[in-house]
């Protein structure tokens, strides 16, 4: 486990670094950052680093919006951007539709900014919610201590079930 040492207490100086400073963030690209933090560590399965991943959203709130909100508001920009597909980067004389072009003139129909349209398109999404407050650790040490408490908890839990199905 790569934070068991005290060489791992720079690995969670720069995980929680990346939750400090990830206030208005999705989800995914915080944990996307987490895992590119392990890129160069051989030794550490993703489970691990998911491990971090859950520890880290333990200690943080997310803002989402609710399904139905979010259903409704796909189908009104899929249905407006239905007409405009295929979508291309740049027009050209077969495929006209620019993607930015279309962005622009469904948010100008909405009358809505499309940034802010694209923010609630899938907030209902775990993964697509915002970060909105990270109620951090004090220290590096203290995640690496939480980390390893949470390992040897769910080993414990893990080897009770175990004896639990050999005996039923």
């Amino acid at each position: 486990m790569p934070l068991v040492t005290r060489s791992g207490i720079p690995t969670a100086g720069r995980m929680l670094e990346v939750y400090r400073s990830g206030l208005n963030r999705m989800r995914r690209h915080l944990h996307r950052d987490i895992h590119a933090i392990f890129n160069d560590e051989v030794e550490c399965p993703t489970r691990w680093i998911d491990a971090f991943c859950k520890l880290l959203d333990g200690a943080s709130e997310y803002a989402g919006i609710p399904s139905q909100q979010a259903a409704r508001l796909r189908m009104q920009v899929f249905r407006k951007g239905a007409s405009r597909h295929p979508l291309v980067n740049y027009a050209d004389r077969w495929f006209e539709n620019q993607e930015d072009d279309a962005k622009r003139q469904i948010a100008a129909e909405m009358s809505e900014e499309w940034s802010r349209i694209e923010r609630r398109l899938f907030g209902d999404l775990p993964e697509a919610h915002r970060l909105e407050r990270f109620n951090d650790f004090v220290s590096p040490v203290a995640l690496r201590a939480r980390y390893n408490v949470a390992q040897t908890q769910f080993a414990a839990n893990a080897n009770l079930r175990r004896r639990r199905t050999n005996f039923c």
